[in-house]
Formats: C-alpha cells, sequence, structure tokens
C-alpha cells in the first residue's frame, strides 16, 4: 500500500479517529501516520479476540475464498466496524464509521 496515498484521505477528513486492535498495531500506526490524528487502540475498550467475534457472527460472508476455513480480512474490518458502532460511536455518528 502507497501510504502517501492514505494521507490525504485522513486529512480531509473531518475529527478522523484511527482504530487499531492491539498495542503492536498502535505503534505501527503511529508511526505511519504520526501522533497528529487520534489513534485509538480497541483493547483499551474491552473489544474482545476476533475468536469470539467470529462466533457470534454467523451473517457476514463477504468472501468466496475465505468462507469456510481461512479468516478474512475484510471480514475482520466489519467485525470490529461493528464492535465500535455498538460500544463506542452515539448512535448518530454511526453512518460515518
Amino acid at each position: 500500500m502507497d501510504y502517501d496515498l492514505m494521507m490525504p484521505s485522513i486529512e480531509n477528513t473531518q475529527n478522523p479517529t484511527v482504530y487499531v486492535k492491539g498495542l503492536e498495531k498502535l505503534k505501527w500506526v503511529k508511526m505511519l501516520i504520526g501522533e497528529e490524528i487520534c489513534i485509538l487502540n480497541l483493547d483499551d475498550f474491552n473489544c474482545s479476540n476476533i475468536d469470539p467475534l467470529y462466533k457470534t457472527d454467523t451473517n457476514t460472508n463477504l468472501c468466496n475464498y475465505h468462507c469456510c476455513k481461512y479468516r478474512c480480512a475484510l471480514k475482520n474490518v466489519i467485525l470490529l466496524r461493528n464492535f465500535v458502532k455498538l460500544n463506542l460511536v452515539n448512535k448518530e455518528d454511526n453512518e460515518n464509521v
């Protein structure tokens, strides 16, 4: 991924917040985009590991290649986004997540 292309997207967003899962990802993202943008670690909000999120979600099958035996990165992102929408963001702001 060309991170120079990612920055204009973040900079053009009003009050951007980047959510990450885990301390190592937090450090890595801070190194990439700097500390002037709000970066939150979902572990600080008691977000469970991805396994329980997979067990509670039986409806999201987005990827024909990873539907059964492998983990799909797209599904991981959607499960974590749903956690944020349900637990961290005001209902009025859900459209922006």
